[in-house]
């Protein structure tokens, strides 16, 4: 038997009282007892004239699954007196919470469901951790969350209340943040707590409560007795009809207290299950991504040693994968016309793989004899595209790495393939994924490994790339697939989510974002690395790659040219 109190009170020198519910094996789920020992410290704290402000946190994984529904049951068999009655204790709570004269904190690390999104709702500040979730559950059980309704309506608006309590959606932090009943969400809430604890202890106490009673007249429809004993009433009548003592009872019969929550996972579950648990980031930023930088040329020798600096930062960050020079026409690409020298002096580490684009043989000499580890060949979907790039049809560029792909084999060099214009062409329109399919699997049949699939003027959106990937899964591995997608029209991390999750596990991409294609109009760039890392961090997938030092480097480097990095997050983390 626990032994241990459903609350646990504590008062600081500088007057923060803090109750955590305390009962983490059953969820914090609230039972008479932990009602009744709430009332109690917050009428012991009211009685104090030393407290400044008021936390309401929890112990565990979970803030609280609501009413303990092993209780409810019981209730439901109890006369509709007796449930009034306790209908009135939990009434009671919430009121004595919305009222408590100090401010009120609702510190939220984990779930909150039924009546616990009712406390947090009567707190004057919420903070929640980006795992946090809410949920007004109760309609899966025929009962009805009328106690709690009141400030609930108050939050978030009686609109957007009457949706969830409807519908019983599961609210994300981000979301709660949006609909008014989450202040804050951080992922250290313990920081962010006392950052406003600080704020509150600079402020006169008597301001505060006046403060809050002033902001309790001003609701157009104030909370008064009369609306709590018509909630209390009601979810009393409701806990006694049929139906609620049925849907109680079948839930408890296939699931815990814990399972509340079980039944918001399964969504979660079957999304990560599609999911690989590791991807390998291949970062074109050196060479497909200073390909089209016009401050390049500029800067002469200097822009030599700022390419080998690059390398050589990137190689330290975990990555695997480098594509660090193309060996083309200098007359074509002319920022590429020193990657003998940049290749030739980089500090090689072990576990990288340096690569170079190698169109034709005197390419691929030339990156034989700077010691490429791999090398890569490009042709396009699209036939103006592949004239207007490399002044020949697609059948003719194919036909040109035979004795580049030839030579490769003989050193024991991996091919790679690039395939721009997957999705459209800003010449010729959309592409087929009859096309697409057939180029890949024939470049494949010559012997590349892998064939990276280009948006190049980024204009796929996810439901077309799902759609391109059916159709090539019936013919080609996945593992022999890669994306490289332009974030022209912001669909790019959208669209690497889709291929995540229809088993693609290498994806392109340019630190800073940095790069774009001279023979595609509107090709603003490539996907940011820093972007694809944050993606892949935020849904549980390993890259083996620091987050932090990739967007240092790519921040500092576009400093160096003078430029803007175009990733998201490392503008946010260069200004925190």
């Amino acid at each position: 038997m626990n032994t241990q109190p459903t609350v646990l009170v504590s008062v600081s020198k500088t007057g923060v009282a803090t109750l955590t519910l305390n009962r983490a094996e059953k969820s914090n789920a609230f039972d008479p007892e932990m009602i009744t020992a709430l009332l109690t410290a917050l009428d012991q704290l009211k009685k104090q004239n030393n407290i400044r402000c008021l936390i309401l946190n929890a112990n565990g994984k979970h803030f609280s699954s609501g009413a303990d529904l092993n209780w409810m049951k019981s209730m439901a068999l109890k006369t509709e007196t007796k449930n009034k009655q306790d209908a009135a204790q939990l009434a009671a709570l919430l009121e004595r919470l919305y009222r408590f004269p100090a401010p009120t904190i609702a510190v939220v690390q984990g779930a909150a469901f039924g009546g616990a999104l009712g406390l947090i709702c009567c707190c004057d500040i919420t903070v929640a951790s980006p795992q946090a979730k809410f949920c007004l559950s109760e309609a899966k059980l025929g009962l009805v969350p009328a106690t709690i309704a009141p400030y609930v309506c108050r939050a978030m608006g009686v609109r957007q209340a009457q949706r969830y309590m409807l519908t019983t959606e599961l609210i994300t932090a981000t979301t709660a943040q949006t609909l008014g009943i989450v202040h804050f969400v951080s992922d250290d809430i313990a920081l962010q707590t006392q950052h406003i604890i600080d704020s509150l202890l600079n402020n006169s106490p008597n301001a505060l409560h006046t403060i809050k009673q002033l902001c309790q007249q001003c609701e157009n429809n104030p909370i008064d007795q009369t609306l709590i004993n018509y909630t209390s009433d009601l979810i009393a009548h409701i806990r006694c009809t049929p139906e609620a003592q049925e849907g109680i009872q079948a839930f408890l019969s296939n699931h815990s207290q814990a399972g509340v929550f079980a039944m918001t996972t399964k969504i979660t579950n079957l999304i990560k299950e599609k999911l690989p648990k590791h991807v390998t980031i291949f970062e074109v930023g050196p060479r497909d991504g200073l390909q089209n930088e016009p401050h390049l040329a500029s800067l002469g020798s200097k822009a030599t040693t700022l390419k080998i600096e690059l390398i050589n930062a990137l190689s330290e960050t975990g990555l695997r994968h480098i594509e660090s020079g193309a060996f083309v026409s200098p007359k074509m690409i002319p920022t590429m016309a020193d990657s003998s020298s940049v290749m030739s002096q980089i500090s090689r580490q072990p576990q990288v793989c340096y690569s170079a684009l190698t169109p034709n043989l005197k390419g691929l000499e030339a990156a034989i004899n700077v010691n490429a580890n791999e090398i890569a060949v490009f042709t396009s979907c699209s036939e103006t595209f592949t004239q207007k790039n490399i002044n020949a049809s697609i059948s003719e560029s194919i036909k040109r790495f035979e004795p580049v792909i030839a030579v490769a084999h003989q050193h024991l060099l991996p091919i790679r393939a690039y395939l721009s214009c997957v999705m459209d062409c800003p010449y010729e329109g959309k592409t087929s994924a009859a096309q697409v399919t057939s180029i890949a699997q024939t470049l494949i049949d010559m012997g590349c490994y892998q064939v990276s699939l280009g948006d190049t003027i980024g204009t796929g959106t996810p439901l077309r790339v799902a759609y391109l990937l059916e159709a090539m899964h019936k013919q080609i591995t996945a593992s022999a697939i890669a994306v490289h997608f332009h974030d022209s029209y912001g669909q790019a991390l959208a669209n690497i989510y889709q291929a995540l999750q229809m088993e693609i596990t290498t994806i392109d991409s340019s630190v800073a974002g940095l790069g774009g294609c001279p023979y595609a109009p509107g090709a603003s760039g490539n996907v940011a690395t820093e972007d694809v890392l944050y993606l892949c961090q935020g849904l549980g997938i390993d890259t083996g790659v620091d987050l932090k030092k990739v967007s240092a480097i790519g921040h500092a480097f576009c400093a160096q040219l003078g430029i803007r990095s175009q990733s998201k997050v490392s503008s946010v983390m260069a200004h925190p």
